[in-house]
């Protein structure tokens, strides 16, 4: 007698056209079930992974998977499909991006659904758990990333056909109301920077000088701290790469290469600190070996600006941090160089990011009152 298997597999073509693999189990009476997707487009990959339902009885019961079930190995590096879906498509997603999603999963999304069935995940229930989310005193921010999570989530699920809807696109997320961020005046960063009154603001030169090169080239803190003394020329940096405090040297967040200008000043401050060091890391304490933690950088910039008078409490109303050098950078040569040359400089690639980025002070606008004089009206 030959040989059944508890499963059948076949072939269903997608929306997209992606034709995707399906199976279907039997039922007490050896009835065919309804299919369910194995999410493989070849033939032995979806054989595979029927066979490890079997092995770990997730097989009967098609109907039973539960959100924890499938959230099982979401973000986890090396394991997470969706991760590698995308490095296939030539997106790379960095490892503390999935990291940080895993979190989010962990700590707000699983607690609340993990026993559901995902086809038992509807609106009211997302409904109902933003609302707690933020009745529980989570900030917006985070509870708009909750939401996207489980939406990309859910919209895999759909995508791969375990689900014909994604519920997640029935809600609407939550209203973000973004902080405007804050950067210093010229007269501010000027004063910061007056090299006759360093040890009056500043406590270290490596502090100095990394604040020095954010406000004077745009680069990210992360990308302050990777540089090296190979990466100093004459008249400007090459931006390569950023550093992670757990995973140390990466790519930029844009994965671009970039070469900034850089004025006299910092070129001799990077000198200063570089010198009789060919090779290694600029903001060092062990001789280039290792970049210094970011956070005394930070810490040491906002002593700075308590000892230049701006309080606590005025910086944070003021919203003033490391990346408002970023923001600064951006608004100095906003209309004095076309935005195409500044997007090379900053690495930002899309004119929303340009605007974004871009402060004016009421002395830019002296030819909008020339005009209003000249109107009268």
């Amino acid at each position: 007698m030959r040989f059944r298997q508890p499963f059948t597999l076949y072939r269903r073509k997608l929306q997209d056209g992606t034709r995707v693999y399906y199976f279907r189990t039997y039922d007490a009476d050896g009835r065919r079930t309804g299919g369910r997707s194995t999410g493989q487009t070849h033939k032995a990959l979806a054989l595979k992974y029927v066979l490890e339902l079997a092995r770990t009885g997730r097989l009967d019961s098609p109907h039973e998977q539960t959100f924890g079930t499938y959230a099982e190995n979401w973000w986890v590096w090396g394991v997470c499909s969706y991760l590698e879906s995308q490095e296939t498509r030539g997106k790379t997603l960095s490892r503390r991006y999935a990291e940080v999603q895993r979190g989010f999963l962990v700590n707000h999304v699983l607690p609340e659904f993990e026993k559901l069935k995902l086809s038992g995940i509807k609106p009211y229930h997302i409904e109902k758990w933003l609302k707690g989310l933020k009745d529980s005193g989570l900030s917006s921010a985070s509870v708009q990333h909750c939401y996207g999570v489980l939406r990309l989530m859910m919209g895999e699920a759909k995508r791969l056909g375990h689900l014909a809807v994604n519920p997640v696109e029935a809600v609407k997320p939550i209203h973000l109301t973004q902080r405007v961020r804050g950067i210093l005046s010229l007269d501010e960063a000027r004063l910061l920077f007056d090299e006759n009154k360093f040890s009056t603001y500043w406590q270290t030169e490596i502090g100095f000088v990394c604040n020095l090169l954010s406000a004077t080239t745009g680069a990210r803190e992360g990308e302050c701290i990777a540089l090296r003394s190979q990466d100093i020329f004459d008249g400007y940096i090459r931006i390569e790469h950023s550093w992670d405090h757990k995973y140390g040297l990466k790519e930029t967040k844009t994965k671009l290469v970039r070469e900034v200008p850089i004025p006299a000043k910092t070129q001799r401050w990077l000198t200063r600190l570089t010198a009789n060091r060919p090779a290694g890391f600029v903001f060092s304490t062990n001789n280039g070996a290792s970049p210094v933690y970011y956070k005394p950088i930070v810490a040491e910039l906002y002593e700075a600006l308590n000892r230049m008078k701006i309080t606590e409490t005025e910086r944070k109303l003021r919203n003033i941090t490391f990346h408002s050098w970023r923001h600064f950078y951006n608004s100095m040569l906003r209309g004095r160089v076309p935005d195409a040359k500044l997007q090379r400089l900053t690495g930002h690639q899309t004119q929303q990011m340009t605007e974004r980025y871009t402060h004016f002070r009421l002395d830019d606008f002296d030819d909008v009152l020339a005009i209003q004089e000249e109107l009268a009206i």
